[in-house]
């Protein structure tokens, strides 16, 4: 069980949404997610985090395990504190992030070049999580989180899967 407490700043500066929008948006993000869900690569596993519980006054998920993110993850391998986690079907579960993304139409709008927004259980099952800039049927709650969809281009979902690629082929 992972637990999140949305930041409590008047403004997000990253995606220009008070602490009350950030938290909706991410909630509503996972609960379509999770709403629209089918496994396509096989491993019955879930690609996204699940909201076991949330308390709206105090901005508050307590959302399942996703596993390490990228960055913490490589950072650990170079330390030698673990050793490689084996990826199944690499390709299958990018694609079935990917699909389920356009199902529900919801675009995640804060992959990290770093690995940060992207996680790896021991097990090898990979996860996109962060959902606070985000956008659902491509509507844009602010300038910034409508500045990052542009930065992706026309081609978004190619783009998200070009990434995941990039990040998980050196971990």
């Amino acid at each position: 069980m992972y637990i999140k407490i949305t930041k409590n700043l008047k403004r997000n500066y990253w995606s220009g949404l008070s602490r009350v929008a950030g938290y909706n948006l991410e909630k509503d993000c996972l609960l379509l997610l999770e709403k629209n869900f089918e496994c396509t690569c096989g491993l019955e596993s879930y690609h996204f985090p699940i909201i076991k519980n949330y308390i709206d006054d105090e901005y508050k998920f307590e959302l399942s395990d996703c596993g390490t993110s990228l960055d913490i993850y490589q950072k650990k391998i170079i330390n030698e504190e673990i050793n490689p986690y084996k990826i199944y079907k690499l390709e299958e579960q990018i694609e079935c992030i990917i699909k389920n993304l356009k199902k529900s139409n919801v675009k995640h709008l804060d992959m990290h070049l770093s690995g940060k927004n992207i996680c790896i259980t021991e097990d090898g099952i990979i996860s996109l999580i962060d959902f606070d800039i985000a956008s659902i049927d491509d509507f844009y709650l602010s300038k910034k989180i409508s500045k990052a969809a542009n930065d992706y281009g026309e081609d978004y979902y190619n783009k998200i899967k070009e990434i995941m690629n990039r990040l998980l082929q050196k971990g």
